[in-house]
């Protein structure tokens, strides 16, 4: 099995294999990956990976699924069959419905919008209209498309290049993550890694020192033409 588990309760189903075809992310969401968050009261699944049996059976061990969160049209892979198997409420935003049609809660606007206890969906729209993070317990980041950790630059980032909608809204929902309190990035893209920042160095957040606790900056400034960087986290609790 190539679901790599950490010391939380978060798993991610990856792409681990040299073919995408053996591997648990789909074609259907180009590859991305795909994170399951065992909780009481229900387990989630963040963005879909395949639908293979082995994973069917692996969630059911677990408890199986009762809410699928949907960041954007381009990664729910196979979200609906895992829905009907698992009697799953699938979470998208209005904007991205067209992907999934029969998803049993559709919310609109571009407000924060509680889910659970602990979590929280976030309007980062951009890459595409209806594009939202979701935050877990003030702690982990699910970002789908729309932020990842660029290995090359050594630094949070984004690509102009792949933003479907409006890169103006894309630098602009940026700002507005500058706010959040969070440790963790766990993006879709197998183009960034899981990040947290007791990985990294002074030198990726400009003005913070190994190990202290530093505000994320207002500023967000455009390095390159296709990239945006964060000069820093927010307000780490290590």
């Amino acid at each position: 099995m190539t679901i790599r588990r950490r010391r939380w309760p978060i798993f991610r189903c990856s792409w681990k294999a040299r073919s995408i075809t053996a591997a648990f992310t789909s074609p259907k969401s180009y590859g991305g990956s795909s994170y399951f968050i065992r909780r009481e009261g229900g387990n989630w699944l963040v963005d879909s990976p395949k639908f293979l049996p082995q994973l069917v059976r692996k969630f059911e061990e677990w408890g199986g699924i009762a809410h699928i969160f949907l960041t954007h049209r381009d990664d729910v892979a196979d979200a609906e069959p895992y829905a009907r198997h698992f009697g799953s409420t699938r979470h998208i935003h209005r904007l991205e419905l067209s992907s999934q049609p029969g998803a049993e809660h559709v919310f609109e606007g571009f407000e924060p919008v509680e889910l659970a206890g602990g979590l929280v969906a976030i309007p980062t729209p951009g890459h595409t209209a209806g594009h939202f993070c979701l935050l877990l317990e003030d702690r982990y980041l699910f970002t789908g498309d729309h932020l990842w950790w660029d290995r090359d630059e050594n630094r949070l980032g984004a690509s102009r290049s792949y933003c479907w909608y409006s890169w103006e809204e894309q630098i602009e929902s940026m700002r507005r993550l500058a706010e959040l309190r969070f440790e963790w990035v766990l993006p879709d893209t197998e183009r960034g890694c899981i990040c947290r920042r007791r990985r990294c160095g002074a030198g990726d957040f400009p003005g913070a020192e190994n190990g202290t606790k530093v505000p994320m900056s207002r500023l967000v400034r455009q390095a390159r033409p296709n990239q945006v960087t964060l000069s820093a986290l927010t307000k780490l609790s290590l």
